[in-house]
């Protein structure tokens, strides 16, 4: 009888633990989730934008590493699954459309770089950086011909 009551004490403090660390836990969890919330709503924003862009453009698009959108993680999720019939329906669907992560799937002219600017910040931060498509073999700068656009959650690079 002793031994089932020390069990459920022990129980009953794991449980209190729990609570108190989970106390102090809760407001950063929630800090986050609503920053997320108020970045989601931004992106969203940004979509008619974008579309406007790419419709006016005859070359495709890339949607560079950590870009808010669908598109850029479509062609993550396809080129790291190495599924050819998923590259095939993927390179298909969105003809003119790509993400960074998948560049190595075509060999269509890009017009427009989508390029998020939680990684480039500020303007100096795209005209030095070695490389605006980060996971592309070939490395792409932007050049003073280049049209820069600034939306609320990312930039675009217009070649030019």
């Amino acid at each position: 009888m002793i031994a089932g009551t020390t069990r459920s004490a022990m129980k009953t403090i794991a449980a209190a633990a729990l609570v108190l660390m989970a106390d102090r836990v809760v407001p950063a969890v929630i800090g986050e989730l609503e920053g997320r919330m108020v970045a989601t709503g931004r992106a969203k924003a940004d979509v008619p934008e974008i579309r406007a862009h790419l419709a006016a453009e005859k070359r495709a698009a890339m949607f560079v590493y950590k870009a808010p959108f669908a598109e850029y993680g479509e062609g993550f999720v396809v080129n790291y699954g190495s599924v050819p019939r998923l590259n095939e329906a993927y390179l298909k669907s969105r003809p003119n459309v790509i993400s960074s992560a998948a560049a190595g799937l075509i060999d269509r002219e890009i017009g427009i770089y989508v390029l998020d600017k939680g990684y480039f910040p500020t303007v100096a931060s795209i005209k030095a950086a070695p490389n605006i498509a980060l996971l592309t073999a070939k490395p792409v700068t932007m050049a003073e011909s280049d049209k820069l656009i600034e939306l609320r959650t990312v930039w675009l690079l217009i070649r030019n």
